[in-house]
C-alpha cells in the first residue's frame, strides 16, 4: 500500500545491507519512491477475454469473486509466489492486513521464508469481532515469523488470535519524524487560535459527533478559528448548515505539510473514531505543541496520553455531552495544556527518525537471524 506511512518506513531500510522489492498488490502504479527500490508493477495478466459484468462481481462480491479469480487472470498470490520462487528473497513483509495480506494467506501458509506483518489502525482490533475475518486472522498471526504494531493492545489481541512468536516491535506505523525539524517550526502558544479537527467520517471515523459537541459550547469558542481537514462530505454539508464559522477542508485538498502547518498553529487537536491504532495525526500533535484530545478505542490512546495530564481521552466516541465536556475542560484549563505540551514535546523524542531507523534495522537482522 503505497500511503504516506509506508513510503516513511521505507525511507528507514538501510540499502546497504538489504534489497528492497515493492509489490503493488493494490495494482496503483508506479510510485515515486525517494529510495532506488525495485517495483512490481503490471503485474496482473488475463488468462482469458474479459466477462461482461466481472467488475462488478469482483467490486460487489469479492469473496465470491476470489474463488474464480485464478481461472480469469494471474492473481497476486499467483504471481507473487512464482516471484518468491525464482528470486533470491530473504524476508517478506505486509504492511496492513485486509486488502494486503489477506490475498496471500495461501502464500504464507506455504512459504518457508520469515514473514513479517504491520498492523495497521483496525486491522486486528475491529476485524476480530467478525467469524469470517477472525477465521483469516487467526491463520494469518498463528504463521507470521514477526510482527509489529505501533501500540500494545493489538500485541495483546495478536496473542490471544495464535501469534506465537517473541519477534515483535512497537514502533509508529509511519517510521518516525525528523524531530528537529519540528521543533524549528513550533509556534509560540499565546499566537496560536485554532481547534483543529479531524474531519473523518466512514466506517471508523466520528466526527460529527465533535462537531455537535462544539456547538454545545459555542459561547467558549469566541475568536477561535475552527478548522476541519479530511472532511468526509456527511461533514462539510453539517458545517455549512451549523451556527459556528467552521473552515472546512475536504479530504485530499491539503498536502500533508499544510497539516502540519495547521497543526503548529493550533491550541487544540481532536481527532474521534469507534476503531484505530495510535493515529499518526496524534502522534503529530505532540510534536507539534496541539493539545490532544483523542478517542481511547480498546484503550489505545491511554498507552501514550494520562487523562488531563497531557491530553484528554474520549472513552466513548459517540457520546457528544462527554466530547464537549473534555473540549470545555481543556478550554478552560491553560496552565495545564501549556504543562502537557511540555510534557508531550519530551515523550516525542522516543518518535525520533534517528532512533526509529536503528530499530527498524536492528528488526529485520532479528528476524533474517532468527531464520537461520
Amino acid at each position: 500500500m503505497p500511503s504516506i506511512h509506508f513510503k516513511r518506513w521505507l525511507n528507514n531500510i538501510d540499502q546497504s545491507k538489504f534489497e528492497v522489492y515493492w509489490f503493488d498488490i493494490l495494482k496503483r502504479g508506479k510510485q515515486s519512491f525517494s529510495k532506488d527500490i525495485t517495483q512490481l508493477v503490471d503485474w496482473e495478466s488475463r488468462k482469458i477475454p474479459y466477462i461482461k459484468g466481472e467488475y462488478f462481481v469482483e467490486k460487489n462480491f469479492p469473496y465470491i469473486f476470489s474463488k474464480v479469480d485464478f481461472f480469469l487472470r494471474v492473481n497476486a498470490r499467483e504471481y507473487i509466489s512464482k516471484f518468491i520462487e525464482e528470486n533470491n528473497i530473504d524476508i517478506i513483509h505486509s504492511f496492513e492486513m485486509q486488502s494486503c495480506t489477506y490475498p496471500l494467506e495461501k502464500v504464507l501458509m506455504r512459504s518457508k521464508k520469515p514473514w513479517i506483518y504491520s498492523c495497521w489502525g483496525s486491522d486486528i482490533f475491529f476485524y476480530r469481532n467478525f467469524s469470517n475475518h477472525r477465521k483469516s486472522l487467526k491463520k494469518i498471526l498463528g504463521n507470521i515469523t514477526a510482527l509489529q504494531t505501533d501500540n500494545i493492545r493489538d500485541i495483546n489481541l495478536a496473542k490471544k488470535l495464535g501469534f506465537k512468536s517473541r519477534l515483535q516491535i512497537i514502533l509508529p506505523g509511519g517510521g518516525g519524524y525528523d524531530i528537529e525539524k519540528y521543533k524549528k517550526h513550533v509556534t509560540p502558544y499565546n499566537r496560536r487560535n485554532i481547534i483543529l479537527i479531524k474531519g473523518y467520517q466512514h466506517k471508523f471515523g466520528r466526527a460529527l459527533n465533535i462537531l455537535q459537541a462544539l456547538e454545545r459550547i459555542e459561547s467558549k469558542l469566541f475568536n477561535l478559528r475552527l478548522v476541519i481537514f479530511g472532511a468526509h462530505s456527511e461533514i462539510s454539508s453539517y458545517a455549512f448548515k451549523s451556527s459556528i464559522n467552521f473552515e472546512i477542508y475536504m479530504k485530499g485538498d491539503l498536502s500533508h505539510k499544510a497539516i502540519i502547518e495547521l497543526m503548529n498553529k493550533s491550541i487544540i487537536y481532536i481527532g474521534n473514531s469507534i476503531s484505530d491504532g495510535i493515529p499518526n495525526t496524534l502522534l503529530e500533535a505532540f510534536l507539534t505543541g496541539a493539545y490532544p484530545i483523542q478517542s481511547n478505542p480498546g484503550g489505545v490512546t491511554e498507552e501514550i496520553i494520562s487523562d488531563k495530564i497531557n491530553g484528554c481521552l474520549i472513552n466513548d466516541p459517540l457520546n457528544i455531552s462527554d466530547i464537549a465536556n473534555q473540549i470545555s475542560w481543556a478550554l478552560d484549563n491553560k496552565i495545564q495544556r501549556e504543562q502537557a505540551i511540555i510534557r508531550n514535546r519530551y515523550y516525542s523524542n522516543r518518535f525520533d527518525k534517528k532512533f526509529i531507523k536503528k530499530k527498524i534495522n536492528h528488526f529485520y537482522q532479528d528476524v533474517l537471524n532468527a531464520d537461520r
